[in-house]
């Protein structure tokens, strides 16, 4: 995205210190993270030594949510981060003082302020270019796709814009004339974000906001199934 877009390419590696603090054994748990950090440090180093982009590695101990605010303008940044998983750096360890495993994956769009994309492990075809915009009556999203493709996020060949009856175009179709991609209409599931099912060669769904409620992993179910099961392509997420 970086080298397609022009975009300079910064790095974090973070550790959660919350999720120490909470620990029984904060000393042992530190020394796990940091060794899971260090291991992640230089798996970055190895994915981007064959590339032209040039990044900049951040490493810090803290608030995720304060060292990942956005200060820059809404599209000036896009944050990058995988569908699961948080700064623990999923290193097990007995949590007294809590009742639930770390997780502020899904709070990252609000504490942002701009565009977050969540990807997946598996790279998906290239032939999937299909782009879903679930709407859900925001005033942001068509600028939001608009700005995905002048930033060549993907390659898409079609938009499916997927709301309620009463819910007006808000510009998504002119948007898809705009950028030469077919554009169809499907009226929304009745789930908040779901989209239907069969949609070929889906690349990423754009939301408008993100779903509720802010849990990564709720009673065995990924988040990912609240939009569509064994959901595989990439999230745009921004709140308004």
């Amino acid at each position: 995205i970086a080298k397609r877009s022009g975009a300079s390419l910064s790095a974090y590696t973070i550790i959660d210190t919350h999720a120490i603090h909470a620990a029984a054994d904060q000393a042992r748990l530190r020394r796990l993270i940091r060794e899971r950090a260090s291991d992640a440090i230089s798996d970055l180093k190895s994915a981007t030594a064959g590339t032209d982009v040039a990044s900049i590695l951040h490493y810090d101990e803290g608030d995720p949510e304060a060292i990942l605010r956005c200060e820059t303008q809404p599209g000036q940044t896009l944050l990058v981060l995988p569908c699961q998983g948080w700064f623990h750096h999923q290193v097990e360890a007995r949590m007294d003082r809590t009742t639930w495993d770390p997780d502020g994956l899904l709070r990252l769009p609000s504490c942002h302020g701009g565009p977050v994309l969540f990807v997946g492990k598996t790279p998906l075809l290239d032939t999937a270019r299909t782009l879903v915009v679930r709407d859900c009556g925001e005033d942001h999203l068509a600028p939001l796709v608009e700005w995905a493709l002048l930033n060549n996020l993907w390659e898409v060949t079609d938009i499916v814009h997927v709301a309620e009856k009463q819910i007006k175009d808000g510009g998504v179709a002119e948007v898809a004339d705009r950028f030469g991609c077919g554009y169809t209409r499907h009226a929304a599931p009745d789930s908040v974000c779901g989209i239907p099912p069969g949609i070929v060669g889906l690349r990423a769904v754009v939301l408008g906001r993100t779903p509720r409620p802010l849990r990564t992993n709720w009673f065995g179910a990924p988040w990912l199934n609240r939009i569509a099961p064994d959901m595989a392509g990439e999230v745009l997420i921004m709140e308004g």
